[in-house]
């Protein structure tokens, strides 16, 4: 289930919406003119925004790099063409494993009720389905009522409803289908049937407007996007055409909008000059490719940023070794830089400002979004800032956000410290759900990146501080960032040594970052009576540890956690940043560029290592 839900998302964007653009003509028709230089029109409708790919097996095999790491839905059927007998079948000539191999993230075949090859047709269709399922690889059916049999007025809306539910009923996870050629009668279809429906662009060459009106009404009345072929390749520019599809798919723009973006963007002027950058993207275990997408202006409250430094979190780190296995993910949401455009709402910043980006993205409506707790939203977790890939997307020449997660810098500030904002403004309230008072004893465990921010945190609120660690490196880290008392946990009991500094009480306040269930344990051991601890880190594996209920109650002391930052906690770190009121500079172990992100990665994951700046 895990790795069908993973192959669809690399279908679908985050918004549930897919462009899936057909190329697979020239398996059973004549090669279109459009497609002659197949290799350089696919990269640049990959980079224009097309989410996929429905591809032959000739294709998948020779041209993988030119995908841009898009999704691929292969074809899976064929053995007839339009030179041969009309009236034969297509049959299945690939297999699931086939498909796997090729790196695709789905498969194709007919789904033709109502045909004179029906009993073959669909078996066909229900056994592709069993056996992809066994490998997590969705199937997407496509469903005509008698196929492409002239067999009087067969697509009516009832049938096409009835072909698109069957499909569903036999497996199908996705399933492509002909517009019912009305928005009532489409509602119906897609309330009707239970998996993701994207309509099909046909034979028939249709006038731009008419085509990207049919395909705004279908998306209205619930469907999941389109794939198309032939209008696209048809079109004079092709290229400058999926733009536009792109935009009406994605941003839930009107059709006027979309045309006016596809001249604006283009003009006169051929697909070959469009304007891309780069994105750095996990595409599996230890494995990064970068993707080429199409740089935009900004609109209404949007802002484009010239990202200059991203640095690499524990999430990114657990992504790329497999710990979570999240693919194709855009990763990175430490990213600071240069504000290069704003839309024409946008009031707070302009091009040219320096800027951190708070990439946290909240739906705004749950209960603890509306109570002032945009960090635990039911909804999300991380924003969705390119088109076509989940993630914050950090690791990449440009984003473009809402102008709400901008958050403007000193002119004189170190934008790779910038980029540290973030894990500053998660300490930040972690030290505010703390409640440290001036005077208290305060005891941090470990000393990476997050015990350092704590530290030094701590230290400006007044409190004394104390930390405890096993590697001298962190330890000096430690010192340098203001830590009062070090204990070498690998030398003494650090709970007996907290103890034995506190008069027998115990701690004010301890912050466990070690991600450990027997340092935890110690955490609470540590705290004194009111004493209030924070577990700061998330565990893998998530093992319990054993506390005493008595001691909680007779001691009054307070259990918690931390995670994620509010808005205001982000904007006290951009301050501290700006005013240059804590100094992350040891915190900072290399700066390495996008082009050797590989690199970064390995030493990211380095013992000792704090963070890693990838420069774009």
């Amino acid at each position: 289930m895990a790795q069908t839900v993973s192959r669809m998302n690399h279908i679908f964007g985050t918004d549930g919406k897919t462009f899936i653009l057909a190329m697979d003509h020239g398996s059973n028709f004549n090669v279109l003119p459009a497609m002659r230089d197949t290799k350089t029109l696919i990269r640049e409708l990959a980079a224009a925004g097309a989410d996929a790919f429905l591809s032959t097996i000739g294709m998948a095999e020779n041209f993988a790099g030119s995908f841009l790491g898009k999704g691929i839905i292969l074809r899976i059927d064929g053995g007839v063409s339009f030179l041969g007998d009309h009236k034969a079948p297509m049959q299945i000539v690939a297999t699931a494993e086939d498909a796997l191999r090729l790196g695709a993230d789905s498969v194709i075949t007919m789904s033709f009720p109502g045909s004179v090859h029906e009993a073959e047709v669909l078996s066909n269709l229900a056994r592709v389905c069993l056996d992809c399922h066994k490998w997590g690889l969705p199937v997407t059916a496509e469903a005509l009522p008698r196929g492409f049999e002239k067999a009087g007025d067969s697509r009516t809306p009832e049938n096409i409803t009835f072909a698109c539910r069957q499909a569903a009923e036999l497996g199908a996870d996705i399933v492509k289908t002909v517009y019912t050629g009305d928005p009532e009668s489409f509602r119906t279809l897609t309330e009707s049937v239970y998996a993701p429906v994207v309509i099909l662009g046909g034979a028939k060459k249709v006038p731009e407007r008419e085509l990207l009106q049919e395909i705004r009404d279908a998306l209205d009345a619930g469907a999941s996007g389109v794939a198309m072929g032939r209008n696209i390749w048809g079109n004079e520019d092709p290229v400058r055409y999926a733009a536009a599809i792109a935009k009406l798919i994605h941003e839930d723009c009107s059709v006027d909008a979309a045309l006016k973006e596809m001249n604006r963007l283009y003009g006169k002027r051929g697909w070959t000059e469009m304007e891309t950058y780069k994105v750095s993207i996990h595409s599996g275990v230890r494995e990064m490719e970068t993707r080429l997408l199409q740089k935009r202006e900004p609109a209404g409250g949007e802002v484009l940023l010239k990202v200059t430094s991203c640095a690499i979190c524990t999430l990114e780190q657990r992504i790329w070794k497999g710990v979570i296995a999240r693919y194709p993910y855009a990763g990175g949401h430490e990213a600071a830089g240069i504000v290069e455009a704003v839309g024409p709402d946008v009031k707070g910043v302009k091009p040219g400002d320096k800027a951190a980006v708070r990439l946290l993205n909240s739906c705004g409506e749950c209960y603890y979004c509306r109570s002032g707790h945009e960090n635990l939203c039911v909804a999300s977790f991380v924003a969705h800032t390119h088109s076509g890939v989940m993630g914050a997307g950090g690791f990449a020449e440009y984003m473009t956000v809402s102008a709400k997660a901008v958050y403007k810098l000193a002119d004189d500030v170190d934008l790779d410290h910038a980029a540290l904002a973030e894990p500053l403004a998660c300490c930040v309230h972690s030290i505010r759900n703390a409640r440290i008072q001036l005077g208290d004893d305060v005891v941090v465990i470990g000393a990476g990146i997050m015990g350092a921010l704590h530290i030094r945190l701590a230290k400006m609120s007044g409190a004394r501080v104390i930390v405890s660690e096993l590697d001298p490196v962190r330890m000096d880290v430690a010192r340098k960032m203001g830590a009062d008392i070090v204990i070498n946990a690998s030398e003494a009991d650090p709970i007996a040594q907290v103890k034995e500094l506190t008069e027998g009480r115990g701690a004010d306040a301890v912050f466990c970052t070690v991600a450990t269930s027997a340092v935890a344990k110690q955490a609470v051991d540590m705290a004194g009576k009111l004493g209030r601890v924070v577990m700061y880190t998330s565990f893998f594996p998530d093992l319990p540890i054993e506390i005493s209920p008595t001691k909680l109650h007779s001691g009054e002391q307070i259990l918690t956690g931390s995670v994620n930052p509010n808005p205001v906690d982000f904007l006290t770190a951009t301050r501290l940043l700006s005013r240059k009121l804590i100094d992350v500079s040891a915190l900072i172990s290399d700066r390495v560029p996008m082009a050797e992100i590989d690199r970064a990665f390995r030493e990211a994951v380095e013992p000792n290592t704090y963070r890693i700046i990838v420069k774009p």
